[in-house]
């Protein structure tokens, strides 16, 4: 997204024995390049799931759209 600088990833991963998933959580940390952004794309690869989004400590609502 042109409009946030990434500088941080943190991936925490968990395999589940005796089953195909693999779990996690990645928290992102970017700085918006200006003050008018409003929204962020994440280009994620099916079928990676987003269950939550939080800014600055807060949740924010989102949606996530799945390719036709």
């Amino acid at each position: 997204d042109p409009g946030i600088d990434a500088r941080h990833y943190a991936l925490r991963l968990r395999l589940v024995p005796s089953s195909p998933l693999l779990l996690g959580q990645v928290t992102m940390t970017a700085t918006a390049v200006h003050d008018t952004v409003t929204s962020v794309i994440m280009d994620l690869s099916e079928p990676m799931t987003v269950d939550s989004v939080r800014a600055n400590g807060v949740a924010r609502p989102w949606n996530q759209r799945t390719a036709a």
